[in-house]
């Protein structure tokens, strides 16, 4: 930067004192200066492929610097270069010395730092400049105007928009080149006149076709006679060849090398010959592919030209040789210069290039074009086995070379060649598969090289272009490998398909359509999997491929990929190392690798591979996860949890084989129980739970039903394992019908194919034996007679219904039907109790309902095209009766003797018979339509009975349930009686009933506000333990003790800097926790509840959640993401950390907590022991939601964690409760019931809206019975629940709820008495507010208070004496007889709401109560 800014001073004062003079000086200055910088850039052997800014490619060089600081603080100058200098007419001669020339120097060498495309496309003029000089000036103007030219033709849109000016330069370019290596062979005249002719219109195909052939042949007959050169000359040769290549690339290595490289970067004159013709290759490199331009080459022999300079590449500099190849690689695009150039021992003269150098690089591309063409290849392939084995290990070492375009460019040549045998055996040959995977083992990205160009976006770029090259390589080499592997296997074990062996040995080529026929890895690997895993086991490409830990590579490589980020290779990368896993997996040995654990770089927590396939086949660990990923990593998972399974008798010594032929036992007992291991992984890394989400997946639409189709077999082969079969036997999606609602129809409508293999699947996953288990033939027998007996019982029944019913039916039916007078008629004849206008009855459907109310009571009469029944009237229209059909009578007959119509409007079945046995083939009547339906009602009862009463055609059928004595009764006053006779509950389920009774109803009775003038919103609450005072958090961090006998509350300010969300008091009273919910931090605190205005504390630092341990409570039990910190309860140090990283399970709402005795700990889904060991959990719980990480049951033998309930003694998922989904638990004092809300915090608050049912929360919670997990009722707040607390009397339940200030105005009767706030500001009506309200337990809205009003008001009534002592008697008597006819009435099925509990108003006991008065 310094010496730019000296040097445009000295610019500045030239211009000053001489304004006329030229800056030839400055200009040769500073050309020098950028020769010598890029001859330093060029010793760090950066890649030559590698266009890119010399800033970007080494960041620390001195030329990527000079370059950017001269285009970023000088582009005046640049500009004043390319617009004046160039432009310059003072030396007409354009000698050395000339501004022009000097201008052209320095612009030349500092073309690699600019914008070409910003500073050349719209000036026309240097365009046509650059062409002139090229065409007549003189050397060096003639070679510094080419490589300026060269420079922007590299751009597409500059190549595309001067195509015809660049084209009319490549005849005169190319003689100018061959006159530069052979003097005088195209004479000046001749070149002028050819140029004339070159620069006439284009000629027709026809004629450049003709010449292209006549010029061809010398070139061919060259070639024959080559061809017949002895094998012995040949070899002769190429040791000559070998030998002078030693010699002489040892002379030059010591040689001067900074005179070398001078030599070659050095553009000062006079230019060297080497200069000029590698820019002169260098302009004709981009034009090389044109189609236009391929007689122009073949006129001019630009083949020739090429084999030129690889039989003087060893003594030519590297980078000429680069150059030439560059430009040979660009006419290999052509098919018959492709052909020519191997029929003439091209490729043999390309594998003499020597190595390493930079003409090595260049070799790489021409290999990589010459396996794209695919006539080329077969005449490659047909080479002598020693070319082609010199031709592997060439390429094969260019896997290891230093540039990074050479090692993509040799994984492109191998991906392309491996459909041929011979290349592909080759590769096995040389152990070119290690060099395979060097590649993308040394890549930065994948080794975490600290190195500060890793991080640069444009390495990156290049890192993820090589590890997607590498990874596509290694795909096609298992997808080919296997093929033949498979195809060997089907002729040994079928001789009769030898046949087709031989084909494909004899033919190098594979079909490529048949290849996508066989190999069709990434849908269904095992669909063309018909080698045993047996024969897989000890296959040498996976044995290599273990052998240099190639799965945790890859795995390595997936894990890292799914984190990038605007990378369009992301999905074909993470498709092609999956699918190259799916073959490698077929191999027993390479699952077990799948089930270890790999570091990922930039992340603290190593997984297992089989957790990175289940997070990938997801899609939703990863951002950005196409569904071509996923189904690989589902063929994956499919190799790994399906296959043969083998089962031994351990008591015989040869194993017994089960399902598949007899193995060695070895081998066979090896896969039963990697089987086994891979099933355990797959299950303890959440594999149940992402293969059942993956089975309702219904986006993206076109892949649905191949996700489905994979996901379905994964999970029959993951049913096998006895575990997952008992916790799949307990889930609701496999009882309730939902797998079997998928197999209705696809997704798409074009992938019934797919369909048709899922529901196959499908049965074989819902099968009785696959998940429940095979039931015994005894238990079959008995259900097929328990069945039988059922069809029995409701053949036999007699079927009696009032037809009075029917008839009020079909009279409402003619009204709905616009037929008002036949419906009159009807009602008149059969004495129906209808009104005259028709009216919504009772009978009346609620569709009919609204019909009604929209027509006005008219029926359908006055529309009716909208009817959708209509009637064709015939002639009974008209006043007359048709005649009968000849076969009514037949239909008359069997009604007549099959029902029976009373005279009391009974109609009766005489002759029953089986369920549909009535439907012959005669026209149904009406009775038998009523008959039929009121029999499928009978049918579908749990316990049928023939004697039944009379069906109801207005109501459900159901016969009652059968009773046993020694059950306890159902009323709860007929209960408590028989407690006399029967002293335990009253019977058998007695105590459920009154547990029914009792937590089905709730009674709000009273409300704690926060004060006016703060309006601070409650948090939280928890009973004290004396249940005498309820501690209430606020947002504030505040804690307020409201006392439940007494107004005097107690207030600590500033308990915490953040709202608190939980409490939890000692059972002393004398501690108190506290949390509290940060931004940035969740403090949490332990306070001495007598001196909490000192505040005396213990800070918890690093948790964000505490509770108590449940027996001593001198342990504190710490929350940290997924570890469990244990405090002591006196000092508050840390005792114990538990936590296992890569067990974790990473739910976003852990709580750790102890069990009820202090022996075991539950965090994040694992199951400690914390007297055993702090490493290692002794269970881990499945995975089956995100967010809530379970609690004990107080009882010590089961585990809830969401919606599971699991056995701590075998560890079964014993059931699941679907509405406690998402829920906070609390139990009440002896553990029998449960209460489950669905919580929020305090963030969640301004997104609520109350009449938005998708908002967060919930405005009801449920009580639920503890011990068989039954629903006793559910309570409907009105209000969203902030958070709730049990008191320890099971007589209160504190609630927090969000209202409004407008609700809290509106004040119940019912509170009058109890109401200890008042609120009077109308400025915050619309404002939300939290406020604690007191729920009774076991009372009804009313039923306590509405008698004290009682009393109140038969006090003042008797002191007014306005009743005698008999009236108060008989009053006393009556309200007691009401009472006991509501117990009577009580069913403990029923729950109580406060829906129900606001229809009680007091307003109306009230009234009947002085009604009945006055009435007395």
């Amino acid at each position: 930067k310094t010496y730019l800014s000296e040097i445009m001073e000295e610019l500045n004062q030239l211009e000053s004192t001489e304004p006329g003079s030229e800056p030839v000086s400055i200009l040769t200055k500073l050309s020098e200066r950028v020769e010598k910088e890029t001859e330093d850039f060029h010793k760090q052997d950066p890649d030559p492929f590698d266009d890119r800014h010399p800033i970007y490619i080494i960041p620390n060089c001195s030329f990527g610097k000079f370059l950017k600081v001269l285009t970023k603080h000088h582009s005046q100058f640049l500009d004043k270069v390319i617009n004046t200098y160039l432009h310059s007419t003072t030396n007409p001669d354009d000698n050395e010395t000339s501004l022009r020339s000097v201008s052209a120097r320095f612009l030349l060498g500092v073309m690699p730092g600019l914008d070409m495309t910003k500073i050349f496309s719209s000036n026309t003029e240097a365009f046509t400049l650059l062409e002139r000089w090229i065409k007549t000036k003189p050397e060096p103007l003639c070679t510094y105007a080419t490589g300026i030219y060269s420079y922007l033709l590299e751009h597409h849109e500059i190549c595309s928009q001067r195509h015809s000016e660049s084209s009319a330069l490549v005849p005169i370019l190319l003689r100018r080149l061959w006159n530069l290596i052979e003097p005088g062979k195209y004479p000046e005249n001749e070149q002028s006149e050819t140029t004339k002719c070159d620069l006439q219109p284009k000629q027709p195909e026809t004629t450049s076709c003709n010449q292209t052939d006549t010029t061809s042949n010398p070139v061919k007959n060259s070639s024959v006679k080559k061809r017949k050169l002895s094998a012995t000359e040949e070899c002769s040769k190429a040791k000559k060849e070998k030998h002078e290549t030693k010699t002489l690339h040892n002379k030059n290595q010591t040689e001067n090398n900074s005179h070398h490289y001078h030599h070659q970067y050095s553009l000062a004159p006079p230019l060297s010959s080497s200069v000029c013709e590698r820019y002169i290759l260098n302009f004709l490199t981009p034009l090389g592919e044109y189609q236009d331009l391929l007689s122009i080459f073949l006129e001019l022999k630009a083949l020739d030209l090429v084999r030129h300079y690889l039989e003087k590449s060893i003594t030519n500099d590297g980078l000429l040789t680069f150059s030439a190849l560059r430009f040979f690689a660009s006419l290999l695009c052509h098919n018959k210069i492709a052909a020519e150039f191997v029929e003439n021992l091209g490729v043999q003269r390309l594998l003499s290039v020597i190595r390493p150098s930079m003409g090595a690089t260049g070799v790489s591309i021409c290999l990589y074009y010459l396996a794209y063409n695919r006539d080329a290849m077969d005449r490659i392939c047909q080479l002598p086995s020693k070319v082609l084995l010199n031709l592997v290990k060439y390429t094969a070492w260019l896997l290891e070379c230093s540039h990074e375009s050479g090692r993509c460019h040799a994984a492109l040549f191998f991906s392309i060649s491996f459909q041929f045998r011979i290349i592909l055996k080759l590769f096995d040959q040389q152990n070119a598969l290690r060099k395979l995977l060097n590649v993308l083992s040394t890549l930065p990205i994948i080794s975490g090289d600290g190195d500060i160009n890793v991080t640069d976006e444009e390495n990156q770029y290049t890192y993820r272009q090589a590890a997607r090259t590498t990874c596509a390589t290694l795909r096609k080499y298992y997808k080919y490998i296997y093929f033949y592997k498979n195809t060997s296997f089907i002729t040994t074990v079928m001789p009769h398909q030898a046949s087709i062996n031989r084909y494909f040995e004899t033919h190098l080529l594979i079909k490529v359509k048949m290849v996508k026929q066989q190999l069709q890895v990434q849908e269904d690997t095992s669909r063309h999997t018909t080698i045993p895993p047996s024969v897989l086991v000890n296959w040498h490409p996976v044995q290599s491929f273990m052998t240099l830990d190639g799965v945790k590579l890859l795995l390595k490589l997936i894990a890292i990929t799914c984190e990038w980020s605007n990378y369009n290779g992301k999905a074909e990368t993470l498709r092609s190392a999956l699918d190259c896993l799916a073959v490698v997996t077929l191999s027993t040995k390479a699952q077990l690798q799948l089930c270890e654990t790999i570091n990922i770089p930039d992340s603290s927590t190593p997984e297992t591979g089989i957790s990175i396939l289940l997070n990938v086949a997801e899609g939703e660990s990863y951002t950005g996860i196409e569904p071509e990923p996923q189904k690989s990593a589902l063929a994956v998972i499919v190799n790994c949890v399906c296959g043969p399974q083998y089962k031994y008798d351990k008591s015989c010594t040869v194993g017994r084989v089960v399902n598949t032929t007899p193995q060695n036992r070895s081998v066979s007992k090896f896969i039963d129980e990697a089987r086994r291991k891979l099933w355990e992984c797959v299950k303890t890394n959440n594999g149940i739970k992402i293969l059942l989400h993956l089975l309702t997946i219904t986006h993206p639409a076109v892949h649905a039903d191949d996700l489905r189709l994979l996901a379905c077999k994964a999970l029959c082969g993951l049913c096998r394992c006895e575990t997952v079969k008992q916790i799949a036997s307990m889930l609701p999606m496999f009882n309730n019908g939902q797998l079997q609602a998928l197999t209705r129809q696809p997704v798409m409508q074009d992938r019934k194919k797919q369909h048709a293999r899922f529901c196959k699947y499908m049965e074989e996953l819902t099968a009785t034996e696959q998940v429940s288990g095979k039931p015994s033939a005894f238990r079959m027998d008995l259900e097929s007679l328990i069945i039988h007996h059922q069809a029995h019982i409701v053949s036999q029944t007699v079927i009696r219904y009032d037809n009075r019913e029917l008839l009020q039916l079909i009279h409402n039916h003619l009204q709905w039907s616009g037929l008002h007078s036949s419906a009159a008629s009807l009602a008149k004849e059969a004495l129906l109790n209808t009104p005259t206008t028709f009216s919504p009855s009772v009978l009346s459907t609620p569709k009919n309902l609204v019909r009604h109310a929209l027509t006005g009571g008219a029926g359908d009469a006055s529309t009716p095209a909208s009817r959708k029944i209509s009637f064709n009237r015939g002639t009974h229209a008209h006043g007359s009766t048709p005649a009968l059909p000849p076969h009514s009578s037949v239909m008359c007959t069997p009604t007549q003797k099959k029902y029976r119509l009373s005279s009391n409007g009974r109609v009766t079945v005489v002759e029953p018979g089986l369920l549909g046995a009535d439907k012959d083939s005669h026209t149904p009547t009406l009775n038998t339509i009523v008959a039929d339906f009121l029999k499928s009602q009978h049918a579908h009862c749990e316990n049928p009975v023939v004697t039944v009463p009379e069906f109801s055609l207005t109501r459900s059928h159901c016969c009652p349930k059968p009773l046993y004595r020694a059950e306890a009764p159902i009323n709860i006053a007929s209960r408590y009686f028989r407690r006399q006779i029967t002293p335990r509950w009253g019977g058998v389920g007695g105590c459920a009933r009154d547990r029914q009774f009792i937590y089905s109803r709730f009674r709000p009775s009273f409300v704690f506000r926060p004060p006016d003038q703060e309006n601070v919103p409650y948090t939280c609450c928890a009973f004290m333990p004396d249940d005498l005072s309820l501690a209430v958090g606020n947002f504030q961090g505040d804690i307020t003790f409201h006392s439940l006998d007494t107004e005097q509350d107690r207030v600590i300010e500033n308990c915490a800097n953040a709202p608190i969300v939980c409490l939890e008091p000692s059972r002393d009273g004398e501690r108190l926790l506290t949390v509290a919910e940060g931004v940035f931090s969740n403090p949490c605190t332990m306070f001495n509840v007598e001196n909490m205005e000192s505040k005396t504390r213990f800070n918890y630092r690093g948790a964000y959640h505490v509770e108590f341990s449940k027996t001593t409570q001198d342990r504190v039990i710490g929350t940290k993401d997924s570890s469990a910190l244990i405090y002591d309860a006196a000092t508050g140090q840390i005792i114990q950390t538990l936590e296992k990283v890569n067990l974790a399970k990473q739910y976003t709402c852990n709580k750790a907590t102890f069990s009820p005795n202090d022996d075991l700990v539950l965090s994040d889904g694992l199951l400690w022991d914390p007297r055993v060991s702090s490493t290692e959990p002794i269970h881990k719980f499945d995975k089956f939601n995100s967010s809530m990480s379970g609690i004990f049951h107080p009882r010590g033998t089961e585990v809830i964690i969401n919606t599971e309930v699991w056995d701590l003694r075998n560890y079964h998922l014993l059931r699941t409760v679907p509405y406690i989904d998402q829920c906070t638990l609390h139990f009440n004092r002896d553990s029998t019931v449960m209460y489950a809300a669905k919580s929020l915090s305090h963030l969640e608050m301004e997104d609520i809206d109350e009449n938005d049912d998708s908002s967060p929360g919930s405005t009801t919670f449920l009580a639920i019975d503890a011990q068989n997990y039954r629903p006793l009722s559910v309570t409907d707040t009105k209000h969203k629940i902030y958070d709730f607390a049990a008191d320890g009397k099971d007589c209160n339940l504190a609630v927090i709820e969000l209202e409004k200030w407008s609700e809290t105005k509106q004040l119940n009767y019912s509170l009058i008495f109890l109401q200890r706030q008042q609120h009077s500001d109308d400025n915050n009506e619309d404002e939300r507010i939290s406020v604690c309200r007191l729920y009774e337990v076991g009372k009804i809205f009313g039923q306590k208070l509405i008698f004290g009003i009682f009393a109140v008001h038969f006090l003042i009534i008797k002191k007014k004496n306005f009743c005698d002592d008999d009236e108060e008697d008989d009053f006393m008597v009556e309200e007691n007889n009401d009472e006991d006819d509501g117990n009577d009435d009580d069913d403990d099925n029923s729950s109580q709401s406060s829906d129900d509990m606001s229809s009680h108003s007091g307003d109306d006991q009230m009234g009947r109560f002085l009604r009945r008065r006055r009435d007395r």
